[in-house]
């Protein structure tokens, strides 16, 4: 791996009327080599991140697949424990 590459990309999107912001590590050769993922889920507590993922990615499109479903995951299991 080569050096990190501290410009950091996000994407924001919504799920379940939850607002999710990822944000992107990439190395010098523009793999993805860390993501973070935010959300809000209650307002009065506003966002916190809720998990962060290792590993190495040929784009960013292959990193956002993995974060995406790891969100669903996450807001899925928040939402049924309400």
């Amino acid at each position: 791996m080569g050096l990190i590459s501290f410009e950091g990309k996000r994407s924001l999107f919504t799920y379940r009327d939850v607002k999710v912001r990822t944000s992107y590590i990439l190395d010098s050769s523009k793999r993805v080599v860390r993501f973070d993922i935010y959300a809000v889920l209650d307002e009065s507590i506003g966002e916190r991140k809720l998990a962060a993922k290792l590993g190495e990615w040929e784009t960013e499109e292959a990193a956002t697949k993995v974060a995406h479903a790891l969100v669903i995951e996450l807001i899925d299991e928040h939402l049924a424990g309400l």
